[in-house]
């Protein structure tokens, strides 16, 4: 459905935890800590490549670069949606 919308749109698969508005950024530095640890891994490397999977580039994955990620996901998504006049059944 999404080449017959668009030939050239790119869907890219992410995931992000999030946190309440007011969380002090200190806490959200930690916890974005612990997730780098986590996923850097090489059991978790290997096992994303077996999947066909790949991490983001680490300078992608800081809290800043995550909120500009979301937004742009919600405009292009939003754009995508009223220009394609695509309707919920």
């Amino acid at each position: 459905m999404a080449a017959e919308i668009n030939p050239n749109l790119e869907l890219l698969f992410w995931t992000a935890l999030f946190a309440p508005a007011a969380t002090p950024k200190l806490v959200l530095t930690k916890i974005a800590a612990l997730i780098d640890e986590a996923i850097s891994s090489e059991a978790i490397a290997k096992a994303w490549v077996a999947s066909g999977m790949q991490a983001y580039p680490k300078a992608s994955c800081t809290p800043e670069a995550g909120d500009l990620l979301f937004h742009e996901e919600i405009r292009r998504w939003s754009t995508l949606v009223r220009d394609n006049s695509i309707k919920a059944d």
